[in-house]
Parts: C-alpha cells; sequence; structure tokens
C-alpha cells in the first residue's frame, strides 16, 4: 500500500468527490457506517468463513506491509506493519500463516516486491496461494459490458467501484479509518480514445478503456 502524504488540504478532499474519482467518498463512507467488530453469521447462525487473505507486501523503505482477511462482503481490521519489520520476502510470508489457518486464499500483490512472497506462499500452501500481477492485461469487463480496462489493476478497482456501488446488490462492510478512506478515494480513471496503441491483447476495437490513474498517491 502506497505511503499518502496527509495534509489538511489533502483531507479536505476527502470530504467530496472527484468528477473522475473511481470510487465515491460517499460510497467508501457508507460501507465504514456498515462495519462492526463482529464477524456476520450465516442464515444458519454460524459465522461467515474467511473467503481470503490479501497481503500486499513492502520490504523496508517507509511504505506498511498490509493484510487484509475477507469474510464474504466483510473486511476485517486491516493488520498494517512497517516495512522495516518485513525486510526479506519470508518475514513478509510469516506475517500470513497464522490466518491461513481460518481458510481461503492468500492473494498476493506479486508486481515487485511481492515477487518472491506469494513464491514462499505458493511452495507451502499450493493452489491455495494466489499471484496478483496487476500489469498484466485482462478481457474483463464491467457489469454492463461496455468498458475494457488497460491492465488487471485498473479492471480490480474498477469492480471495487460496482462492489461499494449503492445501487449493486453487495453491501461491503469496510473498516473504519482515514488512511483506508484515503486509499480508496484516490485513484482517477480517464478513458483512452480508440486509436490508442495500448488497445492491443485482444481485446475489442468498439470498447473503451477505463484506466485508473493514482493522482494524489505518491510513492
Amino acid at each position: 500500500m502506497r505511503t499518502i502524504f496527509k495534509t489538511s488540504d489533502f483531507m479536505a478532499l476527502l470530504a467530496t468527490s472527484h468528477p473522475f474519482q473511481v470510487i465515491q467518498t460517499a460510497w467508501i463512507r457508507a460501507a465504514q457506517r456498515r462495519w462492526t467488530d463482529r464477524i456476520p453469521e450465516l442464515p444458519s447462525g454460524v459465522p461467515t468463513p474467511q473467503s481470503c487473505v490479501a497481503l500486499d507486501v513492502a520490504e523496508g523503505g517507509r511504505d506498511r506491509t498490509v493484510m487484509a482477511r475477507r469474510y464474504g462482503d466483510y473486511i476485517a481490521t486491516l493488520t498494517a506493519v512497517p516495512g522495516i519489520t518485513t525486510p526479506r520476502a519470508e518475514d513478509a510470508a510469516a506475517l500470513v500463516e497464522p490466518a491461513m489457518l481460518g481458510g481461503g486464499a492468500v492473494v498476493v500483490d506479486a508486481d515487485g516486491v511481492g515477487g518472491a512472497c506469494y513464491g514462499i506462499l505458493r511452495e507451502k500452501y499450493a493452489a491455495r496461494a494466489r499471484a496478483f500481477r496487476g500489469v498484466k492485461p485482462t478481457l474483463w469487463r464491467d457489469t454492463n459490458g461496455t468498458n475494457a480496462f488497460l491492465n488487471i489493476r485498473a479492471a480490480a478497482w474498477w469492480n471495487a467501484r460496482q462492489a461499494l456501488d449503492p445501487e449493486g446488490t453487495r453491501k461491503i462492510a469496510l473498516p473504519p479509518g482515514a488512511d483506508l478512506l484515503a486509499e480508496l478515494a484516490a485513484p482517477r480513471w480517464k478513458r483512452s480514445p480508440p486509436e490508442d496503441p495500448a488497445r492491443a491483447q485482444g481485446t475489442t476495437s468498439s470498447a473503451d478503456w477505463a484506466d485508473p490513474q493514482t493522482w494524489l498517491m505518491p510513492s
């Protein structure tokens, strides 16, 4: 997860939404208001099982290594540790291992420094370990089937937008906190023209690209 340099001006931006903001601020706040400190129960009365664990790795530096645990549409409190405490891939993998006892898959942001950590988890958990490679191309389309996307990361951001849209069927519950709000509100989107040379990778020539740009998230 990128470090956000918070200023009073930046935090003021979170009170409203930019016209090209991928996920509207009000949608994020609504999801945070739905959150409680208890994992929701299934109709049978048992707790919702863990769906997956997600890991964003920082090996040293000022960034943080962040782990998220999802139970259906409920996201538990994030676990964030300074990158200096996970200087090696083995350290980041060790952070995940206790959470894996809860079941489900582990998804690792494997672009860049997360790749080695993914390799360790793949060796231990086999198919339960999955790599998120955001730079790869994708044929995924939005709900309406009208928008194509530059890569998997752009598609993932748009999928999160659809999941948090109050007009949709899902009721995502996000843990409270200004850091998470800032991270989710930061990306912007733009459309590329049909003649854009980036429109390769086997997609249809008539579809529009939606490419989230993290204008307010300096590395």
